[in-house]
């Protein structure tokens, strides 16, 4: 399909339905299919009356890379669209160079879009993008989930979804389309490493092919199955629905039994969102993980009735699957803000003044010293385990007489006095339908 302004407008008109919000960013690496998609995209924002700017992300893992991401960012500009740099240090991530790259521009969109609102960040992802992904998938055993690779939209982030309208069109396409718009582009020269598998699937496409490995036959089997899981999700919503209980306090329970019977892949898919609804950010679940639930699940009554998985605390008693954050995963970087705080990513302290207390998890030291009342209290809004992971004051010189913020729960206070205790419950237990077009 060659990539025009009248077959992207096509492409955008099956995707616009399913906005959450007139606020949208559109990922630029400086590309020739993410600047092309920022070009389609002012066209096409204007004539809907929508809010949109382009972010270009500096991944600092070579030295150029600011000064590319400035040039890319004013050429956005004198193209007419809005632009900001987002500064993202992938020296902290782990993996290949490109991997790295990959993970650090991706935190550093969604960061940007979770602090302005912004609930649809578009990405200029293609068809050849989708058959690599695809591949890579393949080779490292994924199941049939993984296998349905890259959706049109994809709703799995706290309260960010995912577009990406140039799937089915080719990189060259949007090479092609710059062209005839006299638009240069800039090409990240680590694209050419062919260390990196997926760069290894691109340079020996036309290998692939001889041996029978055609293109349209791998999009038509992803497609398949990317309806496949568009339907298995909305199996697991209709499920959460009926047998989950949620809490404010960040913990959720389903009856043990209400999950038997349903096939793994469902199960995958519904304790990824419970996961990362607790953790409140997306974790998918690798294989070993699968594995280590699978069995978990199956050994209930008479083995071990507890499981750590994805940063989050599985617990089995009474008929009764707990999941909760895990006490030894917490991200113990606080961020400040005037008079309040966000601790862990997922509580909002509002209310804080001058303090020599010191703010840690509960844990189960901390347990042990609360008065018996106020214990008796916390286990009827939770689980022991997730009141270990609740934020408190402790004395500065050392781990003693911990103060509870103030909890409230359908107008009662359990704790009156201190800060005011939220739980930030951005990603919604119900995640939406994949959409494949």
């Amino acid at each position: 399909m060659k990539l025009t302004q009248s077959s992207f407008f096509e492409q955008m008109e099956k995707l616009w339905p399913h906005r959450q919000s007139n606020r949208f960013a559109v990922g630029v690496s400086g590309g020739s299919d993410s600047l092309a998609l920022a070009v389609l995209c002012k066209v096409w924002f204007a004539s809907k009356a929508a809010e949109f700017e382009a972010l270009v992300v500096d991944h600092q893992l070579r030295s150029e890379s600011g000064q590319e991401a400035t040039e890319t960012a004013s050429q956005l500009q004198l193209l007419g669209i809005r632009a900001t740099v987002i500064a993202s240090d992938a020296k902290t991530q782990s993996g290949s160079f490109q991997l790295k790259a990959r993970k650090a521009r991706f935190e550093g969109l969604v960061d940007y879009c979770n602090r302005n609102v912004i609930q649809q960040l578009l990405l200029g992802h293609n068809l050849d993008d989708q058959v690599e992904t695809f591949l890579l998938r393949l080779e490292s055993g994924s199941q049939l989930l993984g296998l349905a690779a890259m959706p049109a939209i994809a709703g799995q982030l706290p309260n960010l979804s995912i577009w990406r309208p140039l799937l089915p069109f080719h990189k060259s396409e949007t090479a092609d389309f710059l062209r005839e718009q006299k638009i240069t582009w800039i090409e990240d020269p680590s694209n050419q490493k062919t260390v990196n598998g997926r760069i290894w699937f691109r340079k020996n496409k036309a290998a692939l092919v001889r041996e029978g490995i055609a293109q349209a036959s791998i999009i038509s089997v992803v497609n398949e199955l990317g309806r496949w899981r568009s339907k298995q999700q909305s199996v697991v919503n209709e499920f959460v629905e009926k047998q989950v209980t949620q809490s404010c306090f960040g913990w959720a329970s389903l009856e043990a039994r209400s999950i038997k019977g349903i096939p793994s892949f469902q199960r995958t898919t519904l304790f990824t969102q419970l996961i990362s609804w607790i953790r409140n950010s997306y974790q998918p679940l690798s294989g070993s993980n699968l594995e280590q639930l699978a069995k978990w699940l199956s050994d209930l009554n008479t083995k071990s009735k507890h499981l750590t998985l994805g940063g989050c605390l599985l617990s089995y008693r009474h008929g009764r699957i707990f999941v909760c954050r895990e006490e030894r995963n917490l991200r113990h970087s606080a961020t400040n803000q005037p008079n309040s705080l966000l601790w862990d990513q997922r509580f909002l302290l509002e209310g804080i003044g001058a303090s020599n207390s010191r703010l840690a998890p509960l844990t189960a030291n901390g347990w042990s010293q609360l008065e018996h009342l106020q214990r008796e209290q916390l286990l009827e809004l939770m689980p022991k385990e997730a009141a270990y992971t609740l934020p408190c004051f402790w004395n500065i010189s050392q781990l003693t007489s911990p103060q509870l913020p103030n909890l409230q729960h359908h107008s009662r206070e359990i704790v009156a006095e201190g800060p005011r205790l939220t739980f930030l419950s951005n990603t919604n237990l119900l995640t939406p339908t994949f959409l494949v077009v």
